[in-house]
């Protein structure tokens, strides 16, 4: 009788920790990264506020640096807004991408952040389905953009650019130039299909729960070995 009263509260004690651990890690990591963040660009500053500090007898607070870049920020685009502050950004503009070696890296970097601040357009627009890294074996990726020209002349096909994210990474990621016909839309969300890629296939669209449940439900937790499910 003991000896059952232990199980069921050793089980019990298991059950509270990892239903615990499921609560806390994500609230823990997301305000560890969070604080990792403005950690790090409140420190961008910290060396020139202690340094003017001291010498006017100030003391800067936590947070200071962080809200001065975010001032700085709305500063700029307010000044890049009018009609001077754009003349003025052209000039620079034109004077980066006329400099050898510095042009590249700041074209490049410009266009990568347009496209990704950018509220115009999205820049993952569809979740696709595609053969990948062979045949009969299926990857999940994004349309970013129809092909240009110069791929479509070499290949005879007309593609399409899809960006490959990584697990658990999605920043990360390969580009492949894809056949347009060789790609499969899914009628799920880019949100759900990164949810999907990052908890590694774990966290399904909501409308695909009812389906693997149903599945759990006929053969239990995984079919019986040797069943084969019947295609019509």
């Amino acid at each position: 009788m003991k000896k059952k009263i232990r199980t069921s509260v050793w089980k019990k004690l298991r059950i509270w920790f990892f239903s615990g651990l499921i609560v806390l890690i994500p609230i823990v990591a997301t305000i560890y990264l969070l604080w990792l963040l403005f950690s790090k660009v409140d420190g961008l500053l910290k060396g020139v506020f202690y340094k003017w500090g001291s010498s006017v007898g100030l003391q800067p607070f936590p947070g200071l640096g962080f809200l001065t870049i975010i001032v700085i920020i709305l500063l700029v685009g307010l000044f890049v807004s009018n009609y001077v502050g754009k003349k003025l950004l052209q000039m620079f503009d034109r004077l980066f991408t006329k400099l050898p070696l510095v042009n590249g890296v700041y074209s490049t970097i410009q266009r990568i952040s347009q496209a990704f601040l950018s509220g115009e357009k999205a820049v993952l627009k569809q979740a696709v389905l595609f053969e990948y890294p062979r045949k009969g074996m299926y990857s999940i990726g994004f349309i970013t953009s129809e092909s240009w020209m110069e791929a479509e002349r070499k290949t005879g096909k007309r593609t399409v650019n899809i960006f490959l994210p990584t697990t658990p990474n999605p920043t990360s990621g390969y580009l492949l130039l894809i056949p347009k016909d060789d790609i499969i839309p899914l009628q799920i969300s880019v949100e759900e299909a990164l949810k999907l890629i990052v908890s590694g296939g774990s966290i399904l669209p909501p409308d695909q729960m009812r389906e693997v449940q149903l599945e759990k439900t006929e053969y239990g937790t995984e079919p019986p070995a040797g069943t084969a499910r019947e295609h019509t």
